[in-house]
């Protein structure tokens, strides 16, 4: 139950930042104020937990990032006196071992926490609800062992990026209602074991994120829509290997954006509308589309589009079901601008379920040296000294 002080101020200070409170003060928004006041006073109530395994002697470990905003300790849990955590310290805090062992870590004065990163399976026991309380602006944890992460805890967290990624079984209890003030630059959530995960786009409109991760998740409650995306302008955009759930994904909300990696593939039942006539402006380096459902769905690939994409290293289609005029089109229209291409070593994989480019592989037959076939479009993209393509189509991958 939480308690409202409802003549209080309408923020909080947290770690010399300001966190609006949308309705009047808490009782847990002055717990801040009081913790500092405490810590001031070299008082501790509220410690952060891990835990630390080796398997042989003289191990290291690394916690890759534990910032404070304030000076606190760390006790490693092996006997060795306490350490000293300065104050906005960015780089990693690491320990040796001596002897093979589990080990408890603990910091002083959770609240001043506002870096976490883990990124070492030697670690492991984190709980989040030690961290509530806490000013995470950053929080990136992967790979660690026996950790109860739960979003409930992260409501009034602003972080830049969050990524939690590759971990353990765990408990896990991940809501985006619960991230819906938070404006994260940067959010990854994928490849993780069973847990209960509410993952909906809705929650997710005012944010602008640089770099946008939901992949490879167990079974849970999805609904991502790219009319919620409309106004974001992402670098890097990656949706793919999700369970089933309600998922909406029309290009037309995407003609403003220029992403670098856009990767939408092996997606469940959905509607899903794509037409490359709403990415001619874009110059992505990395663009994947494939393995993708055909029901209640379009894919439209217009000419004079992907001739523009002049910055592409990989471009992989396979898998789509396309006939052989559909391949013989595209590639005509990579052909079309060969010449202004600038990665070395570009890759084009537009085989599995399409159809086979027609013609043979042969310098074309044209005048003039222009192809007529798809064939020969892959020939000479191949054979360009400028930038040599390598082709992966149904019937053969080339050279």
């Amino acid at each position: 139950m939480s308690y409202v002080l409802p003549y209080a101020s309408r923020s909080v200070s947290r770690g010399g930042c300001s966190i609006p409170v949308r309705g009047p003060l808490r009782i847990e928004d002055e717990l801040i104020h009081a913790l500092d006041y405490l810590y001031s006073k070299g008082i501790v109530i509220n410690r952060f937990h891990m835990t630390a395994t080796t398997t042989g002697a003289s191990e290291t470990v690394s916690i890759a990032r534990l910032t404070t905003y304030y000076n606190t300790t760390i006790d490693w849990g092996d006997g060795s006196a306490p350490e000293t955590l300065v104050a906005n310290v960015t780089t990693a805090r690491t320990h040796v071992y001596a002897t093979a062992g589990t080990y408890p870590i603990v910091v002083n004065h959770a609240h001043l926490i506002t870096q976490l990163r883990v990124e070492d399976a030697k670690l492991g026991g984190i709980n989040t609800a030690e961290l509530k309380y806490s000013v995470l602006t950053y929080f990136w944890v992967t790979l660690a062992t026996g950790c109860t992460i739960n979003s409930a805890d992260m409501v009034d967290w602003r972080p830049t990026t969050w990524r939690l990624y590759s971990m353990p079984a765990g408990t896990y209890d991940i809501d985006s209602a619960d991230m819906v003030d938070w404006r994260p630059a940067h959010w990854y959530l994928y490849s993780m074991p069973a847990g209960t995960y509410d993952i909906d786009s809705t929650d997710m409109v005012d944010w602008r994120p640089t770099t946008w991760r939901l992949q490879s998740m167990p079974a849970g409650t999805y609904d991502i829509d790219s009319t919620d995306m409309v106004n974001w302008r992402p670098a890097n955009w990656y949706l793919y290997s999700m369970p089933a759930g309600t998922y909406d994904i029309d290009s037309t909300d995407m003609v403003d954006w220029r992403p670098t990696y856009w990767w939408l593939h092996s997606m469940p039942a959905g509607t899903y509308d794509i037409d490359s006539t709403d990415m001619v402006n874009w110059r992505p380096a990395d663009w994947r589309l494939y393995s993708m459902p055909a029901a209640g769905s379009s894919y439209s690939f217009a000419a004079s589009c992907m001739r523009n994409w002049t910055d592409i290293s990989t471009l992989k289609l396979e898998n789509m079901g396309l006939p052989d005029a559909t391949v013989d089109a595209i590639l005509m229209d990579i052909y079309a601008g060969l010449a202004g291409f600038t990665a070395a070593a570009p890759t084009l994989t537009i085989g599995g379920t399409n159809e086979a480019p027609s013609g043979t592989y042969q310098a074309p037959t044209g005048p003039g040296g222009t192809p007529t076939s798809g064939l020969e479009a892959v020939w000479i993209m191949t054979h360009n000294t400028g930038h040599t393509w390598t082709v992966a189509a149904t019937g053969g991958s080339y050279p």
